[in-house]
């Protein structure tokens, strides 16, 4: 490969001759350009003798344009024949020298890419062709290819600006000196030849710095300027002329040295510079500030600072850098300090225990004067800061804590402690950072666990120390706050208090809705008067409106105080479950009294009150009586709840202070009967028992007089005597232990105890019994609403499909009127009954009140448009009145979902009841919880004598419920009026089917325990029971008749043969053994059976009227599928 390797040398050499071409063409051009250049700038310089910015430019301008030609036309060049830059590419070197030398052609190409694709590849027939191309071409010296003598063309170019410059040196050799002298030293100014000259007044130029300088300058020559300006920094300013040739200038505050000149006419001056002298001055300030270690800050340095204000025993070194200072004096208050360093350094070192001046001194040139003046203020250590909120989260009794600490130089602590009756409790360190010097904390604490008695009283508060290391650490205690727990007797009468105030402020919000009744009528009246309503009638409204908003916040401090009994029973009064779930459903009716959408309304009200119009304004008054009518019995309602949960929750604690009673008395009792025991402290401790005594019988007078306040007062046992005796044994006790007799005194405490044990029980009896009875009542109380409620729903879409397709002047749309008067009559009647049980039922929620409400609301609506209708109006007043029964109708049926909702509650509260514990006297024995036959036929007794009142009252046509006899609840024509006689007798007719039930019930339980007896006494109680399904009908209907009471006398008969055996059975059972009274399971037989006889109850209950529609079918329907799935 020799020949490729001479035919590569052979294509270098040709390079190095081209780009020494190019060398010699670029540095004749180069030369020759750049000569005509400057010849050109140097003639236009001395043509317009431009300005220093203009020389500028010219000369920079020649600067780049030579750098550009000197680099691309002789130094590239250069670097690429010696091989330092990149030479052109083999493949572009071969196509020139093809175009140069014809007879190369692409024949160097052609080699030059056959070497280069199959380089590396050991093909010898291939090697040899190449070899013998490239000896064919190393024939030729490609270098010939260049021509030298070309290059040699541009010396013509260089000649020509020689020859320029030698005629113009010829002519005038200051044309090019000068001008080019200009040019190079742009930045400086040349004057021309002017025909005058300045001259300065004061030529030493020198002014102290900061100081004013007065220039005089007078021009001298043949013709003078008319005005001489001062040139400085570019800007001109002209002098003030003093005479002829005499002119003045003013230099202000002069800082530093100016350079200036002077120009009249087109003529300027050298340039001059105003020398300031400097003044003495302090160019820095700088502080190294070592503090004490038991700062715990980290060392610093301040920067020209006139005041300091450092820990007590800090040590500053100061280092003042000084200008222009030819001596200096220290001093701090009056001691002269020495200072290290030079005349332009100043070195001071002291540690501070006071607050001191220093004071620093300087003298310059020609005697100016410098001082400064830095403050030293000493801080000594602090006590830590502590700032705290509290506030409390009523609702679980959580107290939180906002704090904010802070200290001088830092925290090291941060406690909370409680104490109970000054005695510490509760420590709980928080964490602080020490290094923080302010900062917040936040603390949550429930104090539950440390109150834990009555009378006791709780402090607490947070202390914090810092870290003082020269006096010790140092400590704050926050506000001390405290919390003071009544004692039992406080809270019981707090409680009563509190409830007297409920009690005050439910009755008196009452009394002023009535007033507000009265009031919103006449308001009604008025209007109807007036064609639109004028600012009296708005403001008569807006009174009321905020009268509204006074009683919504009253009613809800009310709840607040409800809340907080609430949690102080919880906290220290062992009040039943039972009781506490109805205290929190008092709780839930306080606070729903007013909810969100009714004070919403009352908002907008208040807000669009000057745009209503008369219309918008008797609207918005009718919807003010309804809410407050809803209101007023929703307060009644609350109110009489809550007399009943008081006197429920009195019986609890009466019957507990009875039993502490009880435990005093036995325990005193035990140690009378000791010998060695003393007579007169056991006297002392007997005379405390019998204030307590006397206490309780306030108590239970208290309880009495809660029990007289209810509507329905209940049968509360009267213990007054029992009472009066055991404080007589009391006293008779303390008596005898006071003349040393010992066992008569403990005889009459046993008495005591045994009296006290009789009113406990008859209290805990009375407490049972009421809470069983009443919720059966009052379950099928809410049955039978229920009831009536679906039939007054069924009885409104009757009237209302009658109704649609009637004109105005049919004769039938009279009787449909008196169908929807009886309807209200009815509803009426309903509505009074539910009122009445929803005072008993805290379940009723104000929901299904205000659903009652608007459905008499919308049907006495529905009543006035079907009777009062204006002429020619009648099918709008017709349209108005279909759609008030269709909202009605949907009222009765949301509560008759409600209700239904209820009762299986209720019914599911009550089926562990009716399971029982499985402990099960002797049938008739009249003990646990059942009464005997002999009970029962009393019972009966009353019961039969009721029926014959109410049979003689439908006898003389009285229509109870507003009811012929025969016909339905709900379905038929009534009479009466709002709540009448018929209202009365409705109740009593509920009442008496309600007692005929319960008594079969028992019937029923007697004749499944008595199912395993083979004597005639289980038929003679299920032929028993068959009859008092018969009479429940009968009651339900009203159809009492003589066959009624002939039926009703038959269960007479076979109760008291029923009693006969019952007590012939408990006389042979007593000859074969003693009564046992043993406890077992109830079996699943005997629980399935009372199962199917529940659901044959419940066939009753379940007779329609064939013309029942599908809808309420379907949902009776499923209403008492309800009860077969209990």
């Amino acid at each position: 490969m020799d020949g490729l390797v001479k035919l590569k040398h052979n294509i270098h050499s040709y390079l190095r001759r081209v780009y020494l071409s190019q060398f010699i063409s670029g540095a004749l051009i180069t030369v020759g350009l750049l000569g005509l250049l400057w010849l050109l700038f140097s003639v236009l310089e001395y043509v317009f003798r431009f300005s220093s910015q203009a020389r500028m430019v010219l000369f920079f301008g020649f600067t780049v344009i030579a750098v550009g030609l000197l680099m691309i036309q002789i130094i590239f060049p250069l670097l690429r024949f010696f091989g330092i830059m990149n030479q052109k590419d083999s493949s572009v070197v071969a196509k020139e020298l093809g175009q140069k030398i014809d007879s190369i052609e692409d024949r160097l190409l052609n080699v030059l890419s056959l070497e280069s694709a199959f380089k590396g590849s050991r093909n010898s027939l291939l090697e040899a062709g190449l070899q013998q191309k490239a000896d064919q071409l190393n024939g030729l010296n490609f270098s010939d290819a260049v021509d030298l003598k070309s290059s040699f063309r541009w010396v013509g170019l260089t000649l020509i600006p020689l020859f320029l410059t030698l005629t113009i040196f010829m002519w005038d050799a200051s044309v090019l000196s000068d001008s080019s002298a200009r040019l190079v030293s742009y930045n400086q100014s040349f004057v021309a030849p002017a025909p005058f000259s300045f001259e300065l007044k004061d030529k030493s130029l020198e002014v102290p710095e900061g100081s004013s300088f007065q220039l005089e300058v007078e021009t001298v020559g043949k013709s003078v300027p008319e005005n001489v300006f001062v040139v400085v920094d570019g800007a001109e300013y002209r002098m003030k002329r003093l005479g002829a040739g005499l002119f003045a200038f003013s230099f202000n505050n002069v800082r530093s040295d100016k350079q200036f000149q002077l120009r009249g006419a087109s003529v300027y001056s050298q340039d001059y510079v105003l020398e300031a002298i400097p003044r003495p001055k302090m160019l820095r300030n700088e502080a190294y500030l070592d503090f004490p270690a038991y700062t715990k800050k980290q060392n610093e340095t301040t920067v020209n600072r006139p005041q300091l204000s450092i820990p007590e025993g800090t040590k500053v070194k100061w280092q003042f850098n000084v200008k222009n200072s030819l001596s200096f004096s220290l001093t701090i208050d009056t001691v002269i300090l020495e200072s290290a360093g030079r005349n332009d350094e100043l070195l001071i070192e002291r540690e501070f225990r006071k607050s001191s001046v220093l004071n620093i001194a300087l003298l310059g040139e020609k005697g100016l004067k410098d001082s400064a003046h830095i403050k030293v203020n000493v801080v000594r250590d602090a006590n830590p800061g502590i700032q705290v909120e509290n506030r409390q989260d009523s609702a679980i009794g959580t107290y939180y804590f906002q704090g904010k600490l802070s200290d001088d130089y830092g925290l090291s602590r941060l406690a909370f402690f409680a104490q109970v009756n000054g005695e510490k409790r509760y420590e709980e360190k928080l964490s602080v950072k020490s290094d923080i010097l302010e900062q917040g904390f936040a603390y949550a604490w429930n104090p539950d666990s440390l109150i834990k008695d009555p009378g006791e009283e709780l402090e607490y508060y947070f202390e914090v120390w810092d870290n003082d290391g020269v006096n010790g650490a140092k400590s704050t205690r926050s506000k001390v706050w405290s919390i003071k727990v009544p004692s039992l007797e406080e809270l019981s009468e707090e409680s009563s208090e509190r409830a007297s105030r409920t009690k005050a402020s439910l009755s008196k919000s009452s009394a002023e809705l009535e007033k507000m009744k009265k009031e919103l009528n006449d308001l009604k009246k008025d209007l109807l008067e007036k064609k639109k309503p004028n600012w009296q009638d708005r403001k008569a409204l807006k009174d009321m409106l905020v009268k509204q908003k006074e009683m919504m916040e009253n009613l809800e401090k009310k709840a607040i105080e409800q809340s907080k009994q609430r949690m102080l029973d919880e906290k220290f009064n062992s009040f039943s479950e039972e009781i506490m779930q109805k205290q929190e459903m008092m709780q839930d009716m306080f606070e729903k009294l007013f909810d969100e959408e009714f004070k919403e309304k009352y908002e907008e009200m208040n807000k669009l009150m000057d745009e209503m119009n008369k219309s918008d304004m008797l609207e918005k008054l009718e919807e003010m009586n309804l809410d407050n009518d809803q209101l007023e019995k929703e307060l009644d309602r609350t109110l009489e709840l809550f007399k009943q949960l008081e006197l429920e929750k009195k019986v609890e604690e009466n019957i507990e202070r009875l039993e502490e009673l009880i435990n005093h008395q036995d325990s005193l009792k035990e140690e009378t009967q000791e010998k060695r025991s003393d007579s007169d402290e056991l006297a002392g401790k007997q005379t405390e028992i019998n204030k307590k005594a006397e206490a309780l019988d306030k108590e239970l007078k208290q309880m009495e007089d809660l029990n007289n306040a209810l509507e329905e007062p209940q049968s509360i046992p009267d213990l007054e005597e029992l009472s009066e005796e055991a404080r007589g044994d009391m006293a008779e006790a303390k008596e005898e232990l006071e003349k040393g007799r010992k066992v008569k005194a403990s005889d009459s405490q046993d008495d005591a105890k045994e009296k006290m044990q009789e009113m406990k029980e008859q209290l805990s009896s009375f407490q049972e019994e009421q809470a069983n009875d009443q919720q059966a009542e009052n379950l099928e109380d809410m049955r039978q609403l229920l009831e009536n409620i679906i039939d007054l729903s069924i009885g409104q879409e009757q009237v209302m499909e009658a109704l649609t397709p009637v004109k105005g002047n049919d004769p039938k749309f009279v009787e449909l009127t008196k169908r929807q008067k009886n309807l209200v009559d009815d509803t009426q009647i309903v509505e009074d009954s539910l009122l009445a049980l929803s005072k008993r039922v805290p379940q009723i929620s104000k929901v299904i009140n205000d659903e009652m409400s608007a459905v008499n609301f919308n049907m006495q609506k529905s009543l006035s448009y079907m009777s009062d209708q204006p002429p020619n109006r009648e099918d709008q007043y017709k349209a108005m009145s279909v759609e008030r029964q269709q909202y009605a109708m949907t009222s009765l049926n949301n509560l008759a979902l409600l209700f239904d909702e209820i009762i299986q509650n209720m019914q599911k509260q009550m089926a562990p009841l009716m399971k029982g514990s499985g402990k099960c006297d002797k049938p008739g024995s009249g003990k646990g919880g059942k009464p005997s036959a002999a009970e029962m036929k009393k019972m009966q007794e009353s019961l039969n004598k009721q029926l014959e009142a109410l049979k003689k009252a439908l006898e003389k046509g009285e229509k109870p419920n507003g009811k012929t006899p025969g016909e339905k609840p709900g379905q038929e024509k009534g009479s009466s009026g709002q709540g009448g006689a018929g209202g009365g007798l409705s109740k009593e007719i509920a009442q008496m089917a309600a007692q005929q039930a319960a008594l079969r019930k028992q019937i029923r339980e007697m004749s499944e325990s008595l199912k395993n007896d083979r004597s005639r006494s289980g038929s003679n109680l299920k032929e028993i029971e068959r009859i008092m399904e018969q009479t429940e009908e009968d009651i339900l209907f009203q159809k009492i008749s003589a066959e009624t009471m002939s039926r009703q006398q038959q269960i007479l008969s076979k109760l008291l043969e029923f009693d006969k055996a019952e007590r012939e059975r408990e006389f042979e059972k007593r000859r074969e053994s003693k009564s046992s009274n043993t406890e077992y399971a109830i079996s699943e037989e005997i629980w399935n059976k009372f199962e199917l006889d529940k659901k044959k109850e419940l066939e009753l209950y379940k007779t329609m009227p064939p013309s029942l529609k599908p809808y309420y079918r379907i949902e009776v329907n499923r209403y008492f599928s309800s009860f077969q799935n209990q």
